[in-house]
């Protein structure tokens, strides 16, 4: 079933890539997965701490996040140069949110889930190995948890990707990509208790609660068949 799919794509996308085929890159649909590293950068900002009855007090915060990990899939197409293709992926990383003025520290997670719409170029297209440089945009659902509250969003997100492709042969390809990946979170309204309420944002392409650079190696599966 798998050959008869793929085959059907493959005699559909011949009028776009029939001059351009060749032996180790065919072009047409393509699926891939991935997974690596994420890392996201330290950030600080203005917390408001309310501890009822005795009112509240603004304090100096600081969230530093240990390395992640992130896993996903796309679907794609292949032109045999260009590339485009929709991705999903799913991101974590822990770390400890440190409240200045007060001397306490407390465990964080972030997770989120970007919908991405992706293009790409390949240079040296159907080469063993493929130089490629890529940009995408799309949106982000994101859920920090720390100090016993959640704050969850929905924003929009960014990317730029660098990275070399091994053309294994006609149907797999291996990819080492690196990319900055980047998205805001933004808190409305303020939260009761020892809630912390970012006031500002920290740096360009920053977050409130630090800025995601995800750097990553990356396997896909190979376009064509």
């Amino acid at each position: 079933m798998k050959r008869m799919v793929v085959g059907a794509a493959l005699l559909a996308a011949a009028p776009f890539a029939a001059q351009a085929q060749t032996p180790l890159q065919p072009g047409g649909f393509y699926i891939g997965v991935e997974g690596g590293a994420n890392w996201m950068f330290n950030t600080s900002f203005t917390s408001t701490l309310t501890v009822p009855p005795f009112g509240s007090a603004s304090t100096n915060s600081n969230l530093s996040f240990n390395t992640g990990w992130l896993a996903g899939g796309t679907v794609g197409y292949d032109f045999v140069g260009p590339r485009v293709e929709v991705e999903g992926v799913y991101r974590e990383n822990t770390g400890t949110l440190t409240v200045g003025g007060f001397g306490g520290s407390a465990g964080a997670t972030f997770n989120q889930i970007s919908v991405m719409g992706n293009i790409y170029y390949d240079f040296l297209a159907g080469s063993a190995i493929v130089p490629y440089v890529g940009a995408g945009a799309g949106v982000a659902f994101l859920n920090l948890g720390a100090l016993g509250n959640t704050q969850q969003s929905t924003q929009f997100a960014y990317q730029a990707m660098l990275g070399v492709g091994y053309n294994i042969d006609s149907t797999f390809r291996l990819n080492l990509e690196g990319r900055y990946y980047s998205c805001r979170v933004q808190e409305q309204g303020q939260r009761p208790h020892h809630g912390d309420r970012p006031h500002r944002h920290v740096g360009p392409g920053g977050l409130q609660h630090g800025a995601v650079a995800a750097s990553r190696e990356r396997g896909e599966g190979r376009p064509g068949a």
